[in-house]
């Protein structure tokens, strides 16, 4: 072999892709309510391990998809450690509220009847700024949502629930300065 040889050793490096965490969709659930957190995590070197924050009213703080017993309104975190200790993380916030329903009047809305069997009428006051009125289910899906221009005077709005199962439903109804949330039951 010459002195001055070179000799070539061509190394090709596998990486794993980018590790990310899910920890889930934020959702609106009744206190008291038992939920699974939904987490899930892409990319990494695999041989997860998991780590939830705070551990408060979870059955496991190191599963994916821990039971949560809800209390008061949270966020919760995710971390995914892989097997060449990457990290990733993210959060959910788990919205809790009460389960009891009437007649609402908050702030001169009014929402009634409540319980209803197909429709509920939303009485909004005159407002310098438009109101979104948006129902949802208490997993946090979008059912309806409706735009309403600001007013100098009151304004009804009805919400046909004709078609929808049985059960309660969450409006959310929103201003520039505030949003307000009903509870709504369907019989």
């Amino acid at each position: 072999m010459d002195l001055h040889s070179q000799i070539v050793i061509t190394f090709n490096a596998l990486q794993p892709s980018v590790l990310i965490a899910y920890a889930g969709n934020n959702i609106y659930v009744s206190k008291g309510q038992t939920i699974d957190l939904n987490g899930s995590v892409s990319g990494g070197s695999g041989n997860y391990t998991y780590s939830w924050a705070p551990t408060t009213r979870l059955s496991s703080s190191t599963v994916i998809n821990p039971t949560l017993i809800v209390g008061n309104t949270t966020v919760y975190t995710l971390t995914v450690t892989d097997s060449h200790g990457c990290l990733a993380s993210d959060e959910v916030t788990i919205s809790a509220g009460s389960t009891s329903v009437s007649n609402v009047s908050v702030d001169n809305i009014v929402v009634f009847p409540n319980p209803t069997k197909d429709c509920a009428v939303v009485e909004l006051p005159a407002s310098e700024s438009d109101y979104t009125l948006t129902l949802l289910t208490f997993d946090g899906k979008s059912l309806w949502n409706k735009q309403i221009t600001a007013s100098e005077s009151s304004v009804k709005q009805t919400i046909d629930l004709g078609s929808m199962a049985s059960g309660m439903y969450l409006l959310l109804i929103r201003n520039r300065d505030n949003v307000w949330e009903h509870k709504i039951v369907k019989n």
